[in-house]
């Protein structure tokens, strides 16, 4: 329940807090507790993710609706998305929908994603990695970088297609 409680905290973030999965210093940081605080960053972004992608493709339903909307995304899918706005060429049809250039601030927020989720497939599955309070803090820090990044564009219109993209991403590139 507690974890579950820091990541309900860390997901809704007031800018400027110092409040974190992190163990307190005063707490012995063991390793499972940096690991839960790094896959809580992963977790805490993909929840604003997908949350803000639930309300844009259901604005008129009821928030338990939005809530099991929002458990229809996929975490590769959405990597993958995050992936193809590092490229260079996006696809004709993303790109006449999103704008060209894409923003540094939305390449920042899908390459966060990507790095974080990473991070949490090493935390949660490689039982032989290393991990201390300062990889953990790079995760927390990555996330919260990224919730910053995306207050400043989560209401643009390239946004509005990026959030699309995590359920339609086939489909917009072979339309239009």
């Amino acid at each position: 329940m507690r974890t579950l409680t820091r990541l309900h905290e860390f997901a809704h973030w007031p800018a400027g807090t110092s409040r974190t999965p992190l163990p307190p210093r005063t707490e012995e940081a063991t390793p499972g507790s940096l690991r839960r605080a790094t896959s809580s960053a992963y977790y805490a972004l993909f929840h604003l993710l997908t949350g803000d992608a639930a309300s844009v493709l259901g604005p008129q339903l009821s928030p338990s609706a939005r809530a099991q909307l929002q458990r229809c995304f996929n975490h590769a899918q959405i990597k993958e998305v995050c992936a193809r706005l590092q490229q260079t060429n996006l696809p004709r049809n993303i790109e006449t929908l999103i704008g060209s250039p894409v923003s540094a601030s939305l390449k920042s927020v899908a390459l966060a994603f990507i790095v974080l989720q990473d991070a949490r497939h090493s935390a949660d599955y490689d039982l032989n990695s290393r991990w201390n309070r300062a990889r953990a803090r790079q995760s927390v820090e990555k996330a919260r970088d990224a919730f910053a990044l995306w207050k400043t564009i989560r209401k643009t219109p390239e946004a509005n297609v990026f959030l699309l993209s995590f359920l339609l991403s086939k489909t917009l590139e072979s339309s239009i």
